[in-house]
């Protein structure tokens, strides 16, 4: 069974109660799909220094995204909805190094959000915009890596991180109560999460630092099921 067949039998047992109604006024969606994170900024700074040593771009590959939400509608097209999602991307590399041993190192994100939506008409094919904020909590992996004789380590952990996002779908109607949805999600983590590292450098030993991670946006493309309750 895919990601959300439990989630459609619900909705079938589910939907007679909702053609009863003249509208729903509850719903339920879960959803999967892809993440994209461009790039994040990453800053070194030593310990002691006024300045970033160096500043560079952690690249990432393509990742998993599953959202799920709960949520009423406020009738004349408005629609309030709590969100949860997971979104996880592997790291390929950074730009300040090269020889990076970062294995199968993933930065993960997991969190709610309140979003307010708006559905631009309803009929058979539904096409809706919003946005929300709320928190994500983002979980950063150990990572070694080596350049010129340098290597680098940095300690990972779970940092939490107020976030927006922007959003916009289409859901398409398969019976009363019953509807696939598409939905494309920006998700913008406002400031930074500050790592600790070390540096070990050939004749100087270890130096101590920190890296500030900044600029965490993501694009996802999900796609899944909705199900409306009559109220």
């Amino acid at each position: 069974m895919n990601h959300w067949g439990p989630a459609v039998v619900v909705c079938l047992l589910a939907s007679p109660l909702a053609a009863h109604a003249q509208s729903a006024s509850l719903f339920v969606s879960v959803s999967a799909g892809v993440n994209v994170m461009p790039h994040e900024n990453e800053e070194t700074r030593f310990a002691g220094s006024a300045a970033p040593e160096e500043v560079g771009q952690v690249s990432t590959s393509t990742g998993p995204a599953l959202v799920g939400a709960i949520g009423r509608d406020l009738r004349k097209g408005l629609r309030m909805q709590i969100e949860v999602s997971y979104r996880a991307n592997r790291i390929k590399g950074d730009s300040r190094l090269t020889g990076e041993d970062l294995g199968s190192a993933t930065e993960r994100k997991y969190g709610g959000m309140v979003n307010g939506l708006y559905d631009l008409h309803r009929s058979r094919i539904t096409p809706y915009v919003g946005g929300g904020v709320g928190g994500q909590f983002v979980h950063e992996p150990n990572t070694v890596s080596s350049s010129g004789g340098i290597e680098v380590s940095v300690e990972g952990g779970t940092k939490i991180a107020f976030a927006y996002q922007l959003l916009a779908g289409a859901a398409f109607a398969i019976r009363d109560g019953l509807a696939v949805i598409a939905d494309y999600h920006f998700l913008d983590l406002v400031g930074s999460r500050t790592f600790k590292g070390t540096a070990t450098i050939p004749g100087a030993g270890s130096l101590a630092f920190t890296d500030r991670s900044s600029h965490d946006q993501n694009h996802s493309v999900v796609v899944g099921i909705r199900c409306a309750f009559g109220g």
